[in-house]
């Protein structure tokens, strides 16, 4: 595992437990990696940005589908 710096492991948990307050999963899963991307990639700030927004809607889409087939109480199909 690498090293992190004491003052970026502060800003890490700071920015870990804002998104956990802003309810933002997606970003709290992928931001690492996708900064880590970004950096290589030498992708601008916004890019990273859209990346990190384009997961979370993604996620809360999934979500939301999977939350309404379980509210639908689908019968189970029963097969002989």
């Amino acid at each position: 595992m690498q090293q992190v710096p004491m003052k970026e492991q502060g800003s890490q948990t700071l920015l870990e437990m804002y998104l956990r307050a802003l309810d933002l999963e997606a970003f709290q899963d992928n931001y690492q990696a996708y900064a880590k991307d970004a950096t290589r990639s030498g992708l601008p700030y916004e890019r990273f940005l859209l990346a990190l927004c384009e997961a979370e809607i993604s996620h809360r889409k999934a979500q939301k589908i999977e939350r309404a087939i379980a509210a639908a109480k689908f019968p189970f199909v029963k097969e002989l």
